[in-house]
């Protein structure tokens, strides 16, 4: 199965991601906050990364902008996860091409978050 890094600063969240993935097979790693993140990824290379947009020390946004300057981490997935249901969020979110896709929380649909994230995997060849 597949290594996913889950990133947001809701130990929560992050608690739900694990146990979701986890009895789904998946290996997990997580961080509290995007430079946390960027630090694990230092060692690590997930299959693919969860990032929270609102975070403090540094936001999702900042995180993947780096991820993506990166050609070692460049081509690592990230799925944003975001609270933020606002239309103007989620239209941002799609035209905002560092990400792959994105996921409204807290997660309601466990299908929807399933499908994403195993979609992900397979086009990467994992899962």
């Amino acid at each position: 199965m597949a290594r996913i890094l889950i990133v947001d600063d809701d130990d929560k969240n992050r608690k739900l991601c694990r146990v979701i993935l986890q009895n789904r097979g998946h290996e997990t790693l997580e961080a509290e906050n995007g430079l946390a993140a960027l630090n694990i990824l230092q060692e690590e290379r997930p299959d693919l990364i969860i990032m929270d947009l609102r975070m403090p020390v540094m936001d999702g946004i900042e995180a993947t902008k780096r991820i993506r300057q990166n050609p070692a981490l460049s081509k690592i997935p990230v799925i944003v996860c975001t609270a933020s249901a606002l239309k103007e969020t989620i239209l941002q979110i799609k035209t905002f091409s560092i990400f792959d896709d994105y996921i409204i929380k807290p997660i309601i649909d466990l299908d929807e978050f399933i499908n994403k994230v195993e979609s992900i995997l397979g086009r990467k060849g994992n899962g």
